[in-house]
């Protein structure tokens, strides 16, 4: 019964924090898919190619330049997707834009956006990425690029070191940095997580854990051990596959891992220092 409770809670709660988001690819802490053409006309559709980078074929199905303005998503050629939050523009200037003629009455103007890569499908993007770049807008609404698309990220990784609740009631993991979970978690109920669930940050964001597999481990450090005691709790050490995720810019699949200690009322808590392998 006791190894039955521990492996309900064992996959939220670490050594001293839960630790997710270890790369599954050795070196990938960063990325980006660069982009050098953009086509088309800014009243009708452009495409943007010449990428490099993800999973993208190299260019985007045509898409509505309007329907970019307040945010809005790229198909690839390659059938993943990225869409992104309505950018921020800002002037620049156009003297190495095509058609810009020094002191003309109606020369091209020039903007450099940012966004943010609020989701993607297929091409390893971590989210939230940040999309920049500039551009150049013709009279005629022609659009070209001035400096190249730019869709790059970073891997996160969220440490938490709280946990308050019980085996058999509800759960909020609590005190964590990284990601974009914003600070904790919602409350769930422990028995969802025997075989593997999802963890529903405040942020709105998630993550899903595998089913741990499980390790029994010394419980001397534990609350309320007493060497002989009848009614010791336990410990054990765990690991288990974060499998998706949603907002945190994890990397897939990555890894949680470390211990925890159930009292006999079913109270948890965390064991020792968090270990990432």
């Amino acid at each position: 019964m006791r190894r039955i409770l521990l492996t309900m809670v064992a996959m939220l709660i670490p050594i001293g924090g839960l630790t997710l988001g270890l790369s599954g690819v050795a070196g990938a802490a960063t990325g980006k898919i660069v982009c050098t053409t953009i086509t088309g006309n800014a009243t009708g559709n452009i495409t943007v190619s010449g990428c490099t980078g993800g999973n993208t074929g190299g260019s985007s199905e045509p898409l509505s330049a309007t329907a970019l303005a307040t945010g809005g998503t790229v198909d690839w050629v390659s059938g993943s997707t990225t869409t992104s939050t309505a950018p921020v523009l800002k002037l620049v200037t156009a003297t190495k834009c095509p058609g810009y003629v020094k002191n003309a009455a109606s020369n091209p103007i020039a903007e450099s956006f940012k966004a943010s890569v609020t989701a993607d499908s297929g091409d390893s993007i971590l989210v939230p990425g940040t999309e920049t770049g500039e551009v150049c807008v013709g009279t005629d609404g022609t659009i070209s690029v001035l400096k190249d698309l730019e869709i790059s990220w970073k891997e996160s990784s969220i440490s938490c070191t709280a946990v308050s609740g019980n085996a058999t009631g509800n759960i909020t993991v609590s005190g964590c940095t990284g990601g974009d979970t914003g600070g904790s978690s919602a409350a769930l109920p422990a028995l969802t997580l025997a075989t593997g669930g999802t963890i529903p940050w405040t942020s709105g964001s998630s993550t899903t854990i595998s089913a741990p597999t499980l390790k029994a481990t010394s419980a001397t450090k534990c609350p309320g051990y007493v060497k002989g005691g009848s009614a010791n709790p336990s410990a054990e050490k765990f690991t288990a596959t974060v499998t998706t995720d949603t907002g945190d810019g994890l990397k897939i699949p990555g890894k949680a891992s470390g211990a925890v200690c159930l009292a006999s009322d079913g109270t948890i808590t965390a064991l020792g220092k968090l270990a990432v392998s």
